[in-house]
């Protein structure tokens, strides 16, 4: 009837004024303008010409961290590291990387970072300080999300890590990584995006005179606004 049509009308009305949230729902700000992704997984070493000495096969956790605080041109720090053990003993790398720089876009970033490293392997290589600089680019292609980065090391200190890399002689120790996460960005809401999936990483490095391959299965993680 038309009383109670009206009754049901002023009842709904009550309720919008009463909790303004229903009636004009408010997005989460979305803050400073920022970006971050982190790639966790168990990765596997194998040398492909090791000097005498030098370990064959090396399993660790695998873990690789980045942030980029600002809109275009941000600030890039960056935390990579990874723990196991090898047929000689302990194996374990750390480089933090709070000097960086970086260009951004909607669901990507390139940039370049600095800081001090810190790795060796029990029985195998020396442990030492090191010097590392990394160039990265991390985007999203379609379903994919992309990681690729290269690495060059200079030695701090440590006579037994100095040794001139077959590829780029200049530097003691080189290093490079591509990974694939099926799973690009989705957008949220505004500029914010996000997205994770399972990941497959290739990794070379060389070092002491002896190259390394890898495969890393991992899980990837990302977002920004």
């Amino acid at each position: 009837t038309m009383s109670r049509r009206l009754l049901l009308e002023t009842l709904s009305a009550t309720l919008l004024a009463a909790s303004p949230a229903l009636a004009d729902p408010v997005l989460p700000a979305e803050g400073l303008a920022s970006a971050s992704s982190v790639w966790l997984g168990v990765r596997y070493d194998r040398t492909i010409d090791a000097r005498p000495g030098v370990h064959q096969n090396a399993v660790a956790l695998d873990l690789r961290g980045r942030l980029w605080f600002g809109r275009t041109l941000a600030y890039a720090p960056a935390l990579e590291g990874a723990v196991g053990g090898t047929e000689t003993g302990a194996f374990y790398e750390v480089d933090l990387r709070l000097a960086g720089v970086g260009l951004r876009w909607k669901v990507g970033a390139v940039g370049l970072s600095s800081g001090i490293g810190l790795s060796g392997v029990g029985g195998s290589i020396p442990l030492a300080l090191l010097l590392p600089v990394e160039a990265h680019l991390e985007t999203s292609v379609g379903p994919i999300r992309l990681l690729v980065t290269a690495t060059l090391r200079f030695a701090l200190g440590s006579d037994g890590r100095r040794s001139a890399s077959a590829s780029f002689p200049f530097a003691d120790e080189v290093g490079g990584a591509v990974f694939f996460r099926a799973g690009g960005e989705r957008r949220y809401w505004g500029r914010t995006v996000a997205g994770a999936g399972p990941a497959l990483g290739v990794v070379y490095s060389e070092r002491m005179g002896s190259r390394f391959v890898g495969f890393v299965l991992a899980l990837g993680l990302s977002g920004g606004n």
